[in-house]
């Protein structure tokens, strides 16, 4: 008879995450995923919703919090959410539930902020107390801005990284040049418009790769070598009509935009995996 490895086994042990529908609650749920891995268990995120919590709740908050759940989904825990007339009530029926695998329950503890409603951390600690050891995880520091606008990255800049921004727009006229050579000057002025590709390729690059002012760099750099050398006029940066003035506000445009997206995307993906 072949018995299964799982029986007599030792029970896996829980860490509780109790949530709230603060907007920082996601430091809640880094913090369980990374206790949960360092005491080998597995990890549920609980939000324990009541009639109160509903009237009272601000704009936004049960979309944050279906966001929330959905993270942590993600993240590989197991979302819970509960509707219960209190908290007490709620929290303490899946805190007996899982009692005899529960390790440890996490709370967050929400500094006063006008613009979010405080939630009820203490009655959450008083009754976690009752069933296991307990963890309070601020919530604090600012907030992840989407908007690049608001905040752009402004990482220091090393004299090589904007040597590498050159060497990249180097790298596209160099292509250009080849393709000028390559194609017949009918085909080649029939694509021109088509040269402003590579260069916004390169400024997306560096952006990328070394920030924004690298990028930044790139994008005027690129402006000036294809006004210069692929514009008619060649061998001038003068601007001769609207069409011209149109055409080069529009690619300079193109170009920040993309170097001032793409080192915002960098910069968030860094702070993700230092979170």
């Amino acid at each position: 008879m072949v018995v299964p490895s799982h029986i007599g086994s030792p029970p896996q042990p829980l860490v509780i995450a109790c949530m709230c529908d603060h907007p920082k609650a996601l430091m809640l749920l880094r913090a369980a995923r990374k206790r949960a891995q360092e005491l080998g268990a597995r990890w549920i995120a609980l939000y324990v919703e009541t009639p109160e919590q509903a009237i009272h709740a601000d704009d936004g908050a049960q979309e944050r919090m279906l966001h929330m759940l959905t993270l942590a989904s993600q993240m590989g825990g197991e979302a819970v959410h509960l509707e219960a007339q209190t908290l007490e009530a709620g929290l303490t029926k899946q805190l007996e539930e899982t009692q005899q695998h529960l390790k440890l329950c996490m709370v967050g503890s929400i500094e006063s902020d006008r613009s979010v409603r405080l939630s009820p951390s203490k009655e959450m600690v008083r009754i976690a107390e009752q069933y296991s050891k307990v963890e309070i995880v601020p919530l604090t520091g600012q907030l992840f801005i989407r908007s690049a606008w608001l905040k752009p990255h402004m990482p220091r800049v090393r004299l090589a990284h904007l040597a590498y921004a050159l060497g990249a727009v180097a790298i596209a006229f160099a292509c250009a040049a080849l393709l000028q050579w390559i194609l017949p000057p009918a085909l080649f002025r029939i694509n021109e418009q088509n040269i402003a590709l590579l260069f916004m390729i390169a400024c997306a690059f560096v952006a990328g790769r070394y920030g924004l002012i690298p990028g930044l760099l790139a994008s005027v750099a690129g402006f000036l070598i294809v006004n210069y050398y692929f514009v008619p006029p060649h061998y001038t940066v003068r601007i001769n009509s609207i069409t011209d003035m149109l055409n080069a506000s529009l690619f300079l445009s193109a170009a920040v935009l993309i170097s001032l997206f793409t080192s915002q995307t960098r910069s968030y993906a860094q702070k993700s995996r230092t979170a």
